[in-house]
């Protein structure tokens, strides 16, 4: 019996021996000095005709930055927290091993933050860009994809007052565009759901350069609209109250201001946007699909430079009437831009196909033509909520 407990004990240890083989670590480990981490990427032609592609990488530098507080007089230009890599080459992982030959370290993309496309380079068309970020295992999807007038490595060297990062400043730009709804918020996995999908245009955010004081910041707005079929071409844009009208269809206003002028004085009022509901019914007619869209909008009365009372009933429902009607005005010119471009950037055709697949199969060939041609319904329905800590504004008569 003791004999048979040894040998039990014996044979453990060696099996315990044999596991430590496979706890070798982290076998694939990389130091933070061996690597290049990458926060940034853009990617743009010469001309919209060319072969080559121009790609700019913003690599973080790690080293010991000045405070948030001393930041913009202690980051000079010798003294920045990142680099900014450019390359030419046949493709991106041509520019990519060029850059490599420049830069010591290895680029890694596990930590990037946003993609930005040149126009040149949006117009030529982004499917080649779009296969190089989703195919490469290191990438993460969460990535913002912006669209850019000036040059990305432009863009990418734009210093903003509270961020030393001008990659991950754009990330927190977009992020709170969203909150104003004037800018659409679209990152690797939203893009690429649209691109694959049969009908849905894909759409993209803008940024651009805009002056405060002596310097040039970044500005997210609007929205890039791009073509369907082999190639996802550069097609039209959406400006910020379009993109809004757009994003209030799509249900993706989080937040915001309407702002109109209240008769008969014309004094400004503002609402304060809540929250946002929407119901979409395709009704399937002979001369082609109407869609009957209802928007439920709650909001607050978040400023009144209105002399009058607006605490009466009647008052309430002539507010109420107003804001609609600029919800409505907005929704309006975004459906019409789109029908104008021929891109479906709403997802109606997804909508059709869900409720009736037979329908869809006969018109999904000609899609973007029916779209165009495509009636609305457009109903709304507001209701402000509360008028914040005071019930009747002090300026009131």
């Amino acid at each position: 019996m003791v004999i048979l407990v040894v040998r039990f004990y014996q044979l453990l240890f060696i099996l315990l021996l044999l596991c430590t083989i496979c706890l070798n670590g982290c076998w694939n480990s990389k130091e933070l000095s061996d690597i290049a981490l990458v926060t940034g990427m853009g990617f743009d032609k010469e001309k919209v005709d060319s072969q080559e592609v121009i790609m700019t990488s913003q690599v973080i530098i790690p080293k010991e930055h000045p405070s948030m507080a001393g930041a913009a007089e202690s980051t000079s230009e010798e003294n920045k927290p990142y680099t900014n890599l450019t390359q030419k080459g046949v493709s991106i992982f041509d520019a990519v091993r060029k850059t490599n030959a420049f830069y010591s370290n290895k680029q890694f993309w596990g930590h990037l933050k946003t993609v930005i496309i040149g126009k040149n380079a949006a117009k030529a068309g982004i499917n080649s860009y779009m296969d190089f970020l989703i195919r490469d295992h290191e990438l993460r999807r969460q990535a913002y994809i912006l669209i850019s007038e000036k040059k990305p490595e432009t863009i990418l060297g734009l210093m903003a007052d509270m961020e030393l990062i001008p990659s991950i400043t754009m990330q927190g730009l977009v992020e709170s565009a969203r909150f104003s709804g004037f800018a659409s918020s679209v990152n690797l996995q939203n893009f690429l759901s649209r691109l694959m999908s049969e009908s849905t245009a894909p759409i993209a955010a803008l940024v651009k350069t805009k002056k405060h004081e002596a310097n040039a910041l970044p500005h997210v707005y609007g929205t890039a609209i791009f073509s369907k079929g082999k190639q996802a071409r550069l097609i039209g844009k959406l400006n910020e109250h379009e993109t809004r009208g757009f994003l209030f269809v799509i249900g993706q206003v989080k937040s915001g201001i309407v702002s109109f002028k209240y008769p008969p004085t014309e004094e400004i009022v503002s609402i304060e946007l809540l929250s946002n509901k929407v119901a979409i019914k395709p009704l399937f007619k002979k001369k082609g699909p109407v869609f009957q869209v209802t928007l439920k909008i709650i909001g607050a009365l978040g400023e009144q430079l209105y002399l009058g009372d607006l605490t009466s009933f009647q008052a309430k429902a002539k507010l109420n009437r107003l804001f609609a009607q600029e919800v409505r005005r907005e929704v309006m010119k975004s459906m019409a831009k789109a029908k104008k471009l021929k891109a479906d950037i709403y997802g109606f055709g997804e909508i059709i196909y869900q409720k009736n697949p037979h329908y869809w199969q006969k018109i999904k060939k000609n899609w973007p033509e029916i779209f165009a041609k495509s009636e609305f319904d457009l109903k709304i329905k507001t209701r402000i909520k509360y008028s914040g800590l005071i019930i009747k504004s002090p300026i009131s008569n």
